[in-house]
This record gives C-alpha cells, sequence and structure tokens, in this order.
C-alpha cells in the first residue's frame, strides 16, 4: 500500500483527501494501515495540501482560464481548508493575474460574437467571465469598454417591429 501511494504522488501532486480516497478504492479493508500511510506522507513532505493549491491554482489559471472563485469552489470539493486557499491565491494569483486574464478571455470571447449587437455581446461575455469564475466588479470593469472599440456597431436595434410579431 506504501508502494501505491508513492507511485501515486510521484506521477502528481495530490490532495490529503484525494490520496485518502485513492487508497481507500484500492484497499477498503485497509482503514487504519491507510491513516498511518497518510501520517508517514504528510510526516515527510511527500503530500502537501499547501503545494497542491499552489499547482491547481497555477494550473487551472494558466491553462484553464479559470477565475478564482472557480478555483476556490474545486479546491474547497478536494478537501482544501479555506485559508490554504486564501493564502494560496493570494500568492498564485495576483489581482493584476486575474485582470489579464479576465481581459484576454474577455477579447477572444468578444470576436467570438460579432453577429449580435454590442449589450448583447458583452452580457454574452459577461456570462462567459462569470461561469469561468470570476468576480463581477472585476468583469464590469473589463467588459466596460468593449464596445467602445468598434464605433460603427448599433448599440441595440429593435430588431422587428411589434405588428410583425402577429
Amino acid at each position: 500500500m506504501r508502494a501505491k501511494a508513492l507511485r501515486l504522488l510521484g506521477r502528481r501532486e495530490y490532495s490529503v483527501q484525494e490520496l485518502e480516497k485513492k487508497l481507500a478504492e484500492h484497499f477498503p479493508e485497509e482503514e487504519l494501515l491507510i491513516g498511518e500511510i497518510m501520517t508517514e506522507c504528510k510526516n515527510n513532505n511527500w503530500i502537501s495540501n499547501v503545494r497542491y493549491a499552489e499547482e491547481f491554482i497555477c494550473e487551472k489559471s494558466e491553462h484553464g482560464g479559470w477565475g478564482p472563485m472557480k478555483i476556490a469552489q474545486k479546491l474547497r470539493e478536494k478537501g482544501i481548508e479555506k485559508k490554504i486557499i486564501q493564502e494560496s491565491l493570494e500568492t498564485r494569483f495576483s489581482q493584476n493575474q486575474q485582470r489579464e486574464l479576465a481581459q484576454r478571455l474577455a477579447e477572444e470571447k468578444w470576436g467570438l460574437f460579432y453577429k449580435k449587437t454590442a449589450p448583447n455581446r458583452k452580457a454574452a461575455v459577461q456570462r462567459f467571465l462569470v461561469s469561468r469564475g470570476f468576480l463581477f466588479p472585476l468583469i464590469l470593469e473589463v467588459t466596460k469598454n468593449l464596445n467602445s472599440r468598434e464605433k460603427d456597431l448599433p448599440e441595440d436595434p429593435t430588431p422587428y417591429s411589434e405588428t410583425e410579431i402577429q
């Protein structure tokens, strides 16, 4: 069982909860031994929730385009304590990094919604950023000036008149 734990940890970082669950799946009758192995892993610093959280934040923000709320939620699901999440987000995903990522994602999405009117495009981009886990004040900040770059777009034309509906 110890060898299994070390093999798993050799591949990637795990949260304490994840590794316990993984070992319990492979060795369901060995709860006491799993506890001893987990203690050994923690004492030897082979497993660390702080290290796992920092790696997870870097991976999901840089390569996944996730915002701080989505990252925090996923870390809570993996058994990481709120204090560790908060500290790791502050050190590994600064406000400037969040703003830059949100701005880049907003600009990419803005271009994809070219058939929509400016207000509809802006709303679609805002919904996308919310789904990625960014805070709404930051979303408002980065989407505030999106349509000012394209002056020829109509603001919000009415696509039909009420008489056409009948």
